[in-house]
């Protein structure tokens, strides 16, 4: 039972579902042009510790398939030519799912995207989500917790 009186439950009929939730409110400064990870985030759950949450990378201790949900939100401070989050695989160097947002206007509001990614994992193999943008200066994630996210659910 988790504090908020949430019971996870595993299919098998198992009471411990393998689970790691995050949350970011940093309001990183990506720069230009630079896929960057994600880093700063605060963890509500992770039953098996395998997320590092300053670093922003997670780094598999049982090998099983996973399922990585993230939203992230960028500011609207500057014009941006696109807006891209990614889940990395940082141990082979390739993107797993990618999610592009087009050309905005500064001021023309936030722009939150999601990036979903069923992920057959090998004990040891690292991802993270990254992010990356257009714009001709650095563009800050937007600095609320519940705006930028990240979701890991064994399979």
């Amino acid at each position: 039972t988790q504090a908020s009186g949430v019971k996870w439950a595993a299919a098998s009929g198992s009471s411990t579902q393998y689970l790691v939730f995050a949350r970011n409110s940093s309001g990183q400064a990506i720069t230009t042009g630079t896929q960057t990870t994600v880093t700063g985030w605060t963890e509500t759950t992770d039953t098996d510790n395998d997320f590092n949450n300053t670093t922003g990378v997670w780094t598999c201790s049982t090998a099983a398939k996973y399922y990585f949900i993230s939203t992230i939100t960028f500011g609207d401070t500057v014009a941006a030519s696109d807006r891209n989050v990614f889940i990395r695989d940082v141990t082979n160097s390739v993107d797993l799912a990618h999610n592009i947002r087009p050309f905005s206007t500064a001021g023309s509001g936030q722009t939150t995207q999601t990036v979903v990614a069923c992920v057959d994992a090998a004990i040891g193999r690292q991802i993270s989500i990254q992010v990356s943008h257009g714009a001709g200066s650095n563009q800050p994630l937007v600095a609320v917790a519940t705006r930028n996210t990240l979701t890991i659910i064994k399979a």
